[in-house]
């Protein structure tokens, strides 16, 4: 079996690639990065239902708030 002799010579640069990363490309990335990731989007949904519940509620019940002061609830 031969063996081949180590050189130490230096590697010429390899050329990159024609799309250059900037700033604005970069934050695109990571937006599109970060609104794709699933957890992110199960607390996104919670909080719209949660939204939309409240919503619901304030509206079937506009006078909540004058039966809760009635009650002397919050004092």
């Amino acid at each position: 079996m031969t063996h081949m002799p180590v050189t130490r010579e230096l590697r010429p640069a390899l050329k990159r690639a024609a799309r250059r990363n900037t700033a604005v490309d970069t934050v695109w990335r990571w937006m599109a990065t970060a609104t794709t990731n699933p957890d992110l989007l199960a607390v996104v949904l919670f909080c719209v239902i949660g939204l939309g519940l409240t919503i619901t509620v304030l509206l079937r019940h506009p006078d909540l708030g004058v039966m809760s002061e009635r009650l002397d609830l919050f004092q």
